[in-house]
């Protein structure tokens, strides 16, 4: 999808859509983003820490938390990408990129 689906203004239509039908689907689903952002975040950091010589005793945790987190990520955004509401998002952002597309040629 990320190679058949053209860019449209600046931002790409059909990310737009993801996050859109993600964050939409569920009030949940903003907390489960953050979490995995969070967790990514701290893991980063003890990841530097450990590269730069320093100790980073809650790697171990860490790790564990940023593998919970990404599968709990992973779980709503694939309910979110097969709901209906996903496809009825799809069309609504990229019938006017395509109509704009033919009236080009």
């Amino acid at each position: 999808m990320t190679r058949s689906v053209p860019i449209y203004a600046s931002a790409a239509e059909h990310q737009i859509v993801v996050m859109e039908t993600f964050l939409s689907a569920d009030d949940k689903n903003r907390e489960i983003g953050i979490a995995f952002i969070e967790a990514l975040h701290a893991l980063e950091s003890s990841t530097l820490a450990l590269v730069s010589g320093d100790a980073a005793p809650a790697f171990n945790e860490q790790n564990q938390a940023l593998y919970d987190a990404f599968h709990d990520f992973m779980s709503a955004l694939k309910a979110s990408l097969f709901s209906p509401d996903f496809e009825k998002a799809i069309g609504r952002r990229l019938t006017p990129y395509c109509a704009d597309l033919m009236a080009e040629l």
